[in-house]
């Protein structure tokens, strides 16, 4: 049986990862600004190169990028769409209680998932419950359930 979608952890599991990186980088002396110029300027004269002899790309390759490239944008629009219309996530009911659910202040990493798929902070209106998360905005095309 295939878990709902806010019940998989790979995600936490990878932020955790780049807070992780993040902290290691700001505790440890880098030279990271040298470094990427050095990279950039040793990396420059290739892909100027690479310009130069895109006509010797052949045209089944280039089909292929934009296939791959085309097929990303849809699939993105699509996980979109499934947040949007999923009625577990749109729901404006309590998940633990079923009660009323009330808008709340987003914090900053919430209005950046905002940025990708329309969300708002909610909290339950239930006092013993204390039910807080989010919910997508659900898609102006369908009714709204809650």
């Amino acid at each position: 049986m295939i878990k709902p979608f806010r019940q998989k952890t790979y995600i936490e599991f990878v932020a955790l990862f780049l807070a992780g990186l993040g902290i290691f980088l700001l505790s440890k002396p880098f030279q990271i600004r040298a470094t990427l110029w050095r990279l950039g300027s040793q990396a420059a004269p290739v892909i100027l190169d690479s310009l130069k002899n895109l006509r010797q790309i052949a045209a089944s390759d280039a089909i292929a990028v934009i296939l791959l490239a085309v097929s990303a944008v849809l699939l993105v629009y699509r996980i979109r769409y499934r947040l949007q219309t999923s009625e577990q996530l749109v729901s404006l009911k309590c998940p633990a209680c079923g009660s009323k659910l009330h808008r709340s202040h987003r914090q900053l990493f919430e209005r950046l998932i905002n940025s990708f798929v329309p969300v708002f902070r909610y909290r339950c209106a239930n006092r013993q419950c204390r039910w807080k998360g989010l919910r997508v905005k659900r898609l102006s095309s369908h009714k709204d359930a809650g």
